[in-house]
């Protein structure tokens, strides 16, 4: 069986409140997500330090259990929650994920304890990704050391990377891993999604 983990742990700065209910296309990117994701995966959790917002989706919301409140203590906290070997993460504002991609992501992740998107430039998409969780112990490590960056216990660990072109091959990547941080990012989802 598959997870997802979806990450909603942020502060919200740059749009003043919760992007995850923010409409794009009609819907709100919540409901986009589980609508993509939902088919794939039998187990999804929502990781976030506000529980009460998420009450209503009727998914298991968890809180971090270390108090570091970035994405990689998130992460940490869902994959230790999680019932699945294997779990899509995504970030609660990224309103085209595609079930397509996740397919492939959590397919290509066996025999390794992560696997993640990287594009022809070398930028990674460690909020787009799958993690075992074998990852638990390499993420604590980082985290007791200071390093707070996703990316940190890569080393760590066995990562698959997938390529640009074989993540086309299912998603369109610029749909795919586009992500809503600002007004101008909503105004762009809200035309992509014409």
């Amino acid at each position: 069986m598959y997870g997802a983990i979806i990450l909603a742990g942020g502060k919200n700065r740059r749009m003043n409140r919760s992007k995850a209910f923010l409409e794009v296309g009609g819907r709100r990117i919540i409901d986009r997500i589980l609508g993509a994701l939902a088919p794939v995966c039998g187990e999804i959790l929502l990781v976030t330090n506000t529980p009460g917002e998420y009450a209503r989706l009727g998914l298991r919301v968890v809180q971090d259990i270390l108090p570091h409140r970035v994405p990689l203590a998130g992460l940490h906290a869902g994959l230790a929650y999680s019932g699945a070997r294997y779990n899509l993460v995504v970030a609660c504002d990224m309103p085209f994920v595609s079930g397509s991609l996740a397919r492939l992501l959590l397919e290509r992740a066996a025999g390794f304890d992560a696997a993640v998107p990287v594009h022809d430039d070398g930028l990674l998409e460690p909020l787009c990704a799958v993690y075992g969780t074998t990852c638990v112990g390499p993420i604590e490590r980082c985290l007791a050391e200071g390093k707070r960056r996703v990316v940190d216990f890569f080393p760590l660990v066995r990562v698959k990377y997938i390529g640009q072109a074989e993540v086309g091959r299912v998603a369109d990547p610029l749909l795919a891993f586009f992500n809503v941080n600002t007004p101008e990012d909503l105004e762009r989802a809200r035309e992509l999604a014409r």
